[in-house]
């Protein structure tokens, strides 16, 4: 019997954000409905603070805004 398992798919950057839209979009396209929410779409935008999802219907997309300062600190810390 096939167990489904709690998944956090992670989107890096624009080309990220495009390809949970793509897959958002493929599943409700498939099989008619939202993705259960057993499955997190998560994308860690790096260029855009205006990045909203677009896709059929209402997403299931976060989106979490991670500034040029925000990674010039992770560096820092990297380094040390």
């Amino acid at each position: 019997m096939a167990v489904i398992r709690p998944t956090l798919i992670v989107g890096i950057g624009t080309t990220g954000l495009e390809m949970l839209e793509d897959l958002e979009n493929l599943w409700i396209i498939t099989f008619g409905e939202r993705m259960p929410s057993i499955f997190q779409l998560v994308v860690l935008e790096t260029n855009r603070t205006d990045a909203n999802p677009t896709t059929l219907g209402e997403s299931q997309i976060k989106v979490v805004n991670i500034g040029q300062e925000n990674i010039t600190n992770a560096k820092k810390i990297v380094k040390d």
